[in-house]
């Protein structure tokens, strides 16, 4: 690349105030270098970084809570900081929430844009960045992609959608950054109409994501609308509010209401509803068109009906890395080792739930994370079985308990053949070992595993669940899932020896 006026760093989660920046400074003459813009698949993006932080004259940091906490972010603004051998000051700071500013980013001065309407944050940026003039605008627009906006360039950060309803945002979310901008790409593409599914393990974090997604691409829709998808009437709640929102009146029949919803949806054409955590495609057919849905469910089988993104737990960086931020109060690191962190990552699987559950606990009781560890080794139910966090329904147990309720029920082949292998190792049990007459299997698996239908209708049942994963080699299962099975079993008093003489 060549030279550019401006290197723009920010935090992913800030990435609408980072369009709309750089469109400004494009359309008023600047040339500006936006991550999101110019970085290809593939490409060393560290290295790239670099060379852009080393041409560009100037480091705009958007500066939020988020971007004050992020590693990566401190990286750009103390390198504009420290590398700056003509004393110009490259850094320059864009205030865009309530936030304590380090002194040393300071220097040049804070151009703050929090709380103001967009002709007075437009004129305040210009007059900081170039005083007393500005460069004249380009006979072309910037090139760069953008879903939704309006001719006039990407709505204001600070302007929400005319219609917005989705639970609050989680200040401590952490990575998933692949599959944010996967469902950017997917859903910003120029087509009529597109869906999307996120589907995994309860627990994993499905709708963290999707509610993460709805504010940080807020500003390519309309509308956006959260509908619980668990039970149909529940469902069809959400969708009437929907309705209702649009001023569409009820007449008594839901099915003309819905009817009439789906029309005036189909005339808007920018909108996003995010159907969580449905169950089954039959439960949502038919989907609206004209915009965007995003489902989240337990159930991976969606091809039919929506682009199926897996999710699994998160890595071993991203599971210390939300732990530290979710446990780090006023600054203050006080609540145990980076060795600590880590193995308590480990006992957890990487389970966004469950590591959410333990931050809570340790908060709450005031203990460190090594006291936690403890009451783990000695006292597991009561660790993970506490009160569900703040903006979850249920814990983790609870969760997957009533999964295994419903599994017993409705396949009690399946539910069987998960608590024996709960209490074999959890990773890589080889389906071919199950099928084999010198298994010594109890009668009763015995008599499914070696049955074509009944073996793969009983996997078919724990995969819509995704209390297993599944290959043409092997089955595994997450090591808490393995504990709450065990422990359900053990309580019901029916373990594998129940199933049936060998």
């Amino acid at each position: 690349m060549g030279r550019a006026d401006f290197y723009l760093s920010y935090h992913p989660a800030d990435l609408s105030w980072a369009q709309w920046l750089g469109w400004v400074l494009e359309h008023n003459g600047y040339t500006v270098f936006v991550q999101d813009w110019v970085l290809k698949p593939g490409e060393n993006i560290v290295a790239r970084k670099a060379q852009a932080l080393d041409r560009c004259e100037f480091t705009l940091a958007v500066v939020t809570r988020a971007y004050l906490a992020a590693p990566a972010c401190r990286d750009d603004w103390t390198s504009a900081f420290l590398q700056d051998p003509d004393g110009r000051d490259r850094l320059i700071c864009v205030q865009t929430e309530a936030c304590d500013i380090p002194r040393q980013m300071r220097v040049r001065g804070v151009i703050e844009l929090l709380d103001r309407a967009e002709d007075d944050a437009l004129a305040v940026l210009l007059d900081r960045l170039d005083p007393g003039r500005r460069r004249p605008s380009p006979g072309s627009r910037p090139g760069f992609p953008r879903t939704g906006a309006a001719e006039a360039g990407p709505r204001f950060p600070a302007v929400p959608p005319r219609i917005f309803n989705v639970p609050p945002r989680n200040d401590h979310f952490t990575g998933r950054l692949d599959h944010l901008r996967g469902l950017h790409e997917h859903l910003g593409a120029a087509v009529t109409v597109l869906q999307a599914a996120l589907h995994g393990l309860g627990g994993v974090g499905k709708s963290q994501v999707a509610i993460e997604y709805a504010h940080r691409y807020a500003t390519s829709y309309d509308i956006i609308w959260w509908v619980a998808a668990e039970k149909p009437a529940v469902m069809q709640a959400g969708l009437s509010s929907l309705a209702a929102a649009l001023d569409i009146p009820f007449t008594g029949d839901q099915r003309r209401q819905t009817e009439a919803l789906y029309a005036e949806l189909r005339r808007r054409g920018s909108w996003l509803i995010i159907y969580d955590n449905a169950e089954a495609p039959e439960d949502l057919y038919p989907l609206p068109e004209g915009g965007r849905v995003l489902i989240t469910s337990r159930n991976p089988n969606w091809a039919n009906l929506a682009t199926v993104m897996s999710m699994d737990v998160l890595t071993d960086d991203e599971a210390s890395g939300f732990l530290d931020k979710r446990l780090t109060t006023g600054g203050t690191r006080d609540y145990g080792s980076t060795a600590d962190v880590r193995e308590l990552t480990e006992r957890l699987g990487f389970l966004p739930l469950a590591l959410e559950q333990a931050a809570a606990f340790i908060q709450a009781a005031g203990i460190s994370v090594q006291d936690y560890l403890g009451l783990l080794s000695t006292s597991p139910r009561d660790a993970l079985s506490a009160s569900p966090p703040v903006g979850y329904a249920q814990t983790v147990v609870d969760t997957w308990m009533l999964s295994l309720d419903k599994i017993e029920k409705d396949c009690p082949d399946a539910y069987w053949l998960l608590v024996f292998c709960a209490f074999l190792a959890p990773d890589q049990v080889p389906r071919r070992l199950l099928g084999r007459p010198e298994s010594h299997l109890p009668r009763r698996l015995s008599g499914v595993v070696t049955n074509p239908s009944r073996y793969f209708a009983a996997v078919t049942a724990l995969r819509r669940f995704s209390m297993v994963n599944a290959s043409s080699e092997e089955l595994s299962l997450h090591r808490l899932v393995q504990w709450v099975v065990r422990q359900r079993a053990h309580r019901s008093g029916r373990q594998p020896s129940e199933l049936g003489p060998v």
